[in-house]
């Protein structure tokens, strides 16, 4: 392998975040191994990317809790603050690899069982990990590739420094845009951190700041809960709506977080949501269309709620609408779900112009 051109395509992969797929199939082939684990880790949050020929292995590392407290070759090999690639025996004997339960129990039976791998501790407080995994018949990875892999070690550390880097700068880029349109928008992590934002977020609601170590914090105990839980489901789940309370003179606002997925990009960046505001400042109440797309509503759902906030109550909404009061009161339940408010009249000055 042409060596000389693999370190170009290193540092053309930290300008072209989809490079990264690539790259780590090639590192797998000096190895002789299957594929590369890639993932950046601090406490709270952990991401990552991979060669597809290891997607078994990495699915059940991640489903079947190996990626924390019980990923025994992590824990011995992640801290030693060596500059170099390490494989299993500078953590283990064979007597002890064959003792643990990530061996025996979760490596063996996928056919798995040797690495080679080192750890980047970048200044961002996040640590980089390449993990080459290499299946258990083709035996332990050999000096010279280790040799070749320790070569190409101080360019990977600096792409993926500079990975990092660009990648906050295209993120600041991406909230500016949405700005241009009028939307106060930021990315955050998964964690809750404020990664990047726009001159508009900071004031779109007072329900709404960037606290200590740019946490992104709620004034409403339900916003705040909903926002907590789909952060952590933010890289599996589907987007969700957070309402905003009008406060002090300050209209009322929904909050919209969309998981960004598929980047790796994102692993170095540690960017998990975009969140973006639509501020409510309408004519009396909402049109039913546009509570729909704002609160992710059913169009039952959403014509019920425009006409609670427009003031209709339960049983003329059931006689409007041909069905019975049972059916109203099953709609709003599930409104008040995904607006966070919990009666009707929070729900009419939610969706009404504050008098």
């Amino acid at each position: 392998m042409d060596i000389a051109g693999l370190v170009e395509e290193i540092y053309e992969a930290a300008i072209v975040p989809d490079l990264w797929h690539r790259l780590l199939d090639r590192l797998a082939e000096i190895a002789g191994a299957e594929g590369t684990l890639l993932f950046a880790a601090r406490p709270g949050a952990t991401r990552h990317i991979n060669s597809p020929r290891i997607d078994r292995l990495i699915e059940a590392w991640v489903k079947d809790g190996w990626a924390g407290a019980r990923n025994d070759r992590g824990n011995r090999l992640i801290p030693i603050r060596e500059p170099r690639f390490l494989t299993d025996f500078d953590g283990f004997s064979p007597e002890e690899m064959d003792r643990s339960p990530f061996y025996t129990e979760y490596l063996r039976p996928l056919g798995f069982w040797w690495c080679v791998g080192t750890a980047i501790h970048s200044p961002t407080a996040d640590t980089i990990i390449f993990s080459i995994e290499r299946l258990e018949r083709n035996g332990p990875v050999e000096p010279e590739a280790v040799r070749r892999l320790d070569h190409l070690r101080p360019h990977l550390a600096r792409a993926a420094v500079l990975s990092a880097r660009v990648g906050i700068e295209r993120m600041q880029a991406g909230v500016i845009a949405l700005e241009t349109v009028g939307l106060p928008a930021a990315i955050v992590d998964a964690t809750g951190r404020v990664l990047a934002a726009n001159g508009l977020f900071a004031g779109c609601s007072p329900s709404m700041r960037i606290g200590a170590h740019d946490r992104l914090l709620f004034g409403d105990e339900t916003s705040d809960t909903v926002f907590r839980n789909a952060l952590r489901h933010g890289g599996r789940g589907a987007a969700a709506s957070l309402a905003l309370p009008a406060r002090d003179a300050a209209a009322a606002a929904v909050a919209h977080l969309v998981p960004l997925k598929g980047s790796a990009r994102d692993v170095f960046t540690g960017a998990a949501c975009l969140l973006y505001a639509t501020v409510l400042a309408p004519k009396g109440a909402l049109p039913a269309a546009l509570i729909e797309v704002l609160f992710d509503l059913t169009a039952a759902e959403a014509r019920v709620a425009s006409m609670v906030a427009a003031g209709t109550s339960v049983a003329a909404a059931a006689l409007k609408l041909s069905v019975t009061p049972e059916t109203i009161r099953a709609h709003l339940k599930s409104v008040y779900a995904k607006t966070g408010v919990h009666r009707q009249i929070d729900l009419a000055r939610l969706l009404s112009e504050r008098p």
